[in-house]
């Protein structure tokens, strides 16, 4: 029979394993976790629930948290008293602080059965009499809500009656109304004719300006549209070209064998750098050209910032080496926000490589956190020494038709990331703002919720 059940929980574990079912995926891992427990695969089902307690304790399932603690005190039931009677504590603990009674009951009734099963039967005896009352005082507010369930619907059929005979009595009185309704009827037949006329002019009008405000938007989507399809053509035009064209170049030259081999590696070496440029460009410009025509589409969810800025920063170190940067990365683990990893991921990519791009050699880019006014919120920045940006240049950096500046290694850029950094931190519902100095450096400031507005 356990074999049979254990064969459906593991396909139903199989199949819920998505972040929309997660609730259903906990309770599959519990109940095939208990199943574990009868057969004997104690250490199987320890690691299965070991392993879905904390994601049922980061998305606030407490009946999920209840039901595993549970299933936990099963694993360790006659080996472990201790270790079981930590888990039902536990269990007990939560269920009475969010006031689930039924799951308070479970967790005293499995309690009683851990101290008998241990010979402790005092114990065993108060806590069976404890869970008793409770199971007692639930069943008798069961009996309550239903005795006040058939005093209402006694109380709603009495009404019924009132109104069947009130309506009776109505009756009799509309023979004498029929004459002043039909000599009102009259006069209003004629008032509703006068403004009948009256709104439906104004309707009309309205429509008329309803008509006119739909077509100046068209019209400004359908000019936004235009904007999109020339910058991606221009860039496609200029940006990618250029540098195809110089890769076609140095194919061509590679393949006369003129040059020695250290010409023929620097040769290589442009040619990685140009196609890695091209290959950003493009992602850039596909992810951007995306995003204006479909929208954003996004998947909120608590992301820590110190391990994406790892990431990224791994992932930038040949560029920085080359350079001889100094990145310092001070946020703290506990930095956690609420927003779309990608985008986060994606923003963090872009602000790291812009700040290598424009650093001089031998420069520092310090990266951290700082708390802001409202617990809500929290703050993060990109600190650089590299050549800066005008105040003339300033005003422009997230309009689609700014141009870029050519990094200090004479690195090119679409003008794109910033523009899609913004985007997607707006849409995110954070905050991005730069402060720059030409010749001293910049520091861009992004400000993320640390949990749903909602919360």
């Amino acid at each position: 029979m356990f074999s049979k059940a254990i064969r459906y929980y593991e396909n139903g574990l199989k199949l819920s394993n998505e972040p929309q079912y997660q609730g259903l995926y906990l309770s599959f891992s519990a109940n095939l976790a208990s199943s574990y427990v009868k057969v004997g695969k104690k250490k199987e089902a320890l690691e299965i629930l070991t392993g879905v307690l904390p994601i049922a304790v980061q998305n606030k399932f407490y009946e999920k948290e209840i039901q595993i603690l549970l299933a936990l005190a099963e694993v360790y039931f006659l080996d472990n008293f201790e270790a079981a009677k930590v888990y039902l504590d536990s269990s007990f603990n939560k269920a009475n602080r969010y006031g689930d009674k039924e799951a308070v009951i479970r967790s005293l009734k499995a309690m009683s059965a851990l101290y008998k099963v241990h010979a402790q039967y005092k114990e065993s005896m108060a806590i069976s009499e404890k869970e008793r009352q409770m199971s007692d005082s639930l069943f008798n507010k069961q009996k309550a809500i239903e005795v006040a369930d058939l005093q209402a619907n006694h109380q709603l059929q009495k009404s019924k009656t009132d109104i069947n005979r009130l309506e009776l009595i109505n009756k009799t009185n509309l023979t004498i109304r029929y004459g002043i309704i039909l000599i009102l009827a009259v006069i209003l037949i004629f008032l509703f004719i006068i403004l009948y006329f009256y709104y439906r002019s104004r309707k009309l009008n309205k429509l008329v300006n309803r008509a006119n405000n739909n077509l100046q938007i068209l019209n400004e989507e359908l000019e936004e549209m235009h904007v999109v399809k020339d910058k991606m053509f221009a860039i496609i035009g200029h940006d990618l070209r250029s540098p195809l064209a110089s890769v076609i170049g140095m194919l061509d030259l590679l393949k006369e064998d003129a040059l020695d081999k250290t010409e023929q590696l620097t040769i290589i070496e442009q040619l990685s750098i140009h196609s890695k440029g091209s290959m950003e460009m493009l992602t850039n410009l596909l992810l951007w050209g995306q995003n204006q025509i479909k929208g954003s589409y996004l998947r909120p969810q608590y992301c820590s910032v110190k391990d994406i800025i790892a990431k990224n920063i791994l992932l930038v170190k040949v560029a920085s080496t080359q350079k001889s940067l100094t990145i310092e990365d001070l946020t703290d683990a506990s930095a956690v926000v609420w927003a779309d990893p990608s985008h986060i991921d994606f923003v963090f990519r872009n602000l790291i490589s812009n700040a290598i791009k424009y650093s001089r050699k031998h420069g520092s880019i310090i990266i951290g956190a700082e708390p802001q006014k409202t617990p809500s919120h929290i703050s993060f920045y990109i600190k650089d020494t590299g050549i800066g940006i005008s105040q003339e240049r300033l005003s422009s950096i997230f309009k689609l038709n700014g141009q870029s500046t050519i990094g200090t290694a004479g690195e090119k850029g679409t003008g794109l990331g910033l523009v899609m950094c913004k985007d997607f931190i707006e849409a995110n519902d954070g905050e991005l703002h730069v402060e720059s100095e030409e010749n001293v450096g910049s520091v861009l400031k992004i400000t993320f919720r640390r949990y749903p507005r909602d919360y």
